[in-house]
This record gives structure tokens, sequence and C-alpha cells, in this order.
């Protein structure tokens, strides 16, 4: 639906599947880091794994910990530049499109269409965390 145009946004807690059409804008969930592993070495992914769940188990706070080390400082996409900008105001609507009852995370209230869940949070606080641009739910 992405690449076709119907939807303007895709979002996912747990993969991202890359194309040059499909550029990741934020993170959601816990899958903050990703290792790429070669198709001739599938042995590797199962190691990986196993190692980053030692680390986690003996350090809970280790996504929490990097990204306060390396991304939260930075500054890095707190303002959005004029090519961003000019694509935000020809852009009036932005469809984005969820799996529907995915309670907790996103669903559509029954009664009145609107969305609900953790994803409603998610869009909230990613619409206004740029100085120079927002939009309304």
């Amino acid at each position: 639906m992405l690449v076709n145009g119907e939807i303007d946004a895709y979002i996912t807690l747990d993969n991202f599947v890359g194309s040059d059409k499909m550029i990741p804008i934020a993170k959601i969930g816990s899958s903050d880091f990703y290792f790429a592993i070669s198709k001739s070495r599938p042995d590797l992914l199962n190691e990986i794994n196993n190692a980053m769940s030692k680390i986690q188990d003996e350090n809970r706070f280790y996504d929490h910990d990097l990204f306060v080390k390396y991304i939260q400082n930075v500054g890095a996409n707190l303002v959005l530049n004029n090519e961003e900008k000019a694509w935000l105001s020809d852009h009036a609507n932005i469809r984005v499109g969820y799996l529907h009852n995915y309670l907790a995370y996103c669903a559509t209230d029954e009664n009145t269409g609107a969305l609900t869940g953790a994803l409603k949070d998610y869009l909230g606080r990613a619409s206004g965390c740029f100085a120079n641009g927002g939009s309304d739910l």
C-alpha cells in the first residue's frame, strides 16, 4: 500500500522492509538496533540473538543507555530543513496505515472511528517533535 501510494506512512513495532521508496523516520518499540547478516552465514543469527539477550539480561537499560550516549543529545532531526517543510506544506493530510484490532498497540474505536492504543500516543508525540513543524491529529 505504501509503494502504491495508498498510504503515506507505515508504522510497525518489529521490522522494516527496506526499499528505495520507504524511509524509516522514527523508531517505535524495543528493536532500536539492528544487525545485518550475510545470507551465507545464517548460523550467526542465533549467536547474535543469544549475545543480545545476555546483554539485556545483565543490563535491562542497555538500549536506553546507548540512546542517551549517542543519540539523545546530538540534536539531529529537531528542526525541519527547507525541503522537509516544503514537502509537509504540499501534503496537507498524511495517511497512516495500521493493523486493525491490534491492542494495546492500535485499533479503531467502533463507536467513533477514532484511533486508539499506543499508536495514538506515538503519533501525538511525533506530530510535535520538531521545533519548526507540527500537525494536528
